[in-house]
């Protein structure tokens, strides 16, 4: 018996066909949602707050952190409280991605204790609240014309890629951009295939390329080493055509190849640029050890996440006194010094059931290149969301975390849309031999 191939295409008749057949799916015959658009809306604020950071700074962006989720709660619950078929659609949600359902539950339940019950003023709070971000995307993503939605949440991404490019480019080599870099350089992934005309395609590589280099971060050279080779990938025909899986044996030596030139490249730029970030091992590591030493307390659970994310920094002074309380530089650190080995299992069983079901392809049918485009594109995303906060505090500010949770969650809204048009597809069928 052969394995079916992992890939992003699926074959666009059979597809239609299954639509078709499903009778009603959610938001046939609504138009555009004014959630939706609400949503949209909270998307904006997101990308304004991280246009606005370069200039005024964190602090003075603080007040204003939970906005992009509030704007996206208030649409959530327009949708729940004016549709009939909402609260099955998001128990449906809840079942499929019963994994990190449990996490969040844990996670509320843990900073709400190191709020109430230990007094702690810095908990998961922020963590737990941008995660819900992932529900509502996904909810409201499924709800009608998923592809379309996702093209319009990647022209503004891509918009704001052009201007936070723009800022890098004005202000270097001050580093102004560093960890929602992760949001901008992938979306030269979507330009890249969606252009018919190989001198655009190139123009893609070029834009991530420079990208590198005027973000004078390690963080940003690997998530553009990432990107090029994602964009090289998915822009294989055979590929497109769903004739063969994007990672084979030739593709993991790509990954090799480009890697040994990305180190090259990236030891090149630090020689003749003395501005570039050095990523200061000893700093890291010191966090890292501190946070390690966390889950070695408690390896199986954790702490359940209602101890404090930050750790006390004794290895040399970096600020004032709150400056030496500092966040472990690492969210997928946290995720297992917090939620032990049970938490991290829960957490990569979501990632991989997420990615996974992306690379089938099997959410939404493939009706041209646009929507093909879009798919590989927040995959590229999500990888380098994961990147980065394997090495940043992405999670820790909300309005970062928001968009985090909200790619995940657009992702998975287009394969939540097939999947209710399959269930509406087998009860029009029972119905039929009744």
């Amino acid at each position: 018996m052969i394995a079916e191939p992992m890939t992003l295409a699926t074959p666009a008749s059979d597809d239609r066909s299954a639509v078709a057949a499903a009778g009603a799916v959610p938001g046939d015959g609504r138009g555009w949602p004014i959630c939706q658009t609400l949503l949209l809306g909270a998307v904006v604020a997101s990308l304004v707050l991280a246009g606005m950071q370069p200039f005024l700074g964190r602090l003075s962006i603080i007040p204003y952190k939970y906005v992009p989720l509030a704007i996206a709660l208030v649409a959530w619950m327009f949708h729940l409280c004016t549709s009939r078929s909402a609260p099955g659609e998001l128990i449906a949600i809840v079942r499929y991605y019963w994994q990190v359902t449990v996490l969040v539950a844990v996670m509320f339940g843990g900073f709400l204790y190191a709020e109430y019950a230990r007094g702690y003023e810095v908990t998961f709070r922020p963590h737990a609240l941008s995660l819900l971000s992932f529900f509502i995307c996904c909810h409201l993503g499924m709800i009608a014309e998923p592809a379309r939605f996702a093209r319009s949440y990647l022209v503004m991404l891509s918009l704001m890629a052009l201007f936070m490019f723009g800022v890098a480019w004005a202000f270097f080599p001050q580093q102004l951009i560093h960890e929602n870099v992760y949001l901008f350089v992938p979306t030269a992934v979507f330009c890249g295939l969606v252009a018919r005309s190989r001198g655009v395609r190139w123009a893609a590589f070029g834009f991530m390329a420079l990208f590198a280099v005027v973000g004078l971060k390690n963080t940003t050279f690997i998530l553009t080493a990432v990107s090029i080779y994602l964009l090289a990938v998915f822009n294989r025909r055979e590929v497109r055509e769903g004739t063969r899986p994007p990672f084979r044996l030739e593709s993991l030596v790509a990954i090799g190849l480009v890697a040994v030139l990305g180190y090259v490249a990236l030891d090149y730029i630090k020689s003749i640029n003395e501005a570039f970030s050095s990523g200061n091992a000893d700093f890291r590591n010191y966090l890292y050890g501190e946070t390690w030493a966390k889950f070695l307390a408690s390896p199986v659970w954790g702490d359940c996440f209602s101890d404090t994310p930050n750790v006390q920094f004794r290895l040399f002074t970096v600020g004032g006194q709150n400056a030496q309380f500092l966040p472990s530089h690492s969210d997928l650190l946290d995720v297992l010094a917090h939620g032990g080995v049970i938490g991290m299992a829960l957490f990569l069983a979501f990632l991989w059931r997420v990615l996974r079901d992306a690379l089938h392809g099997g959410s939404e049918p493939e009706v041209g290149t646009v929507d093909y485009a879009a798919r590989a594109c927040l995959l590229a995303i999500a990888v380098a969301a994961l990147v980065s906060a394997t090495f940043n505090p992405v999670l820790g500010n909300p309005a970062n975390g928001f968009m985090f949770w909200a790619t995940f969650g657009v992702l998975a809204g287009m394969r939540q849309h097939r999947l209710a048009a399959e269930r509406a597809a087998a009860r029009n069928e029972r119905m039929s031999h009744a």
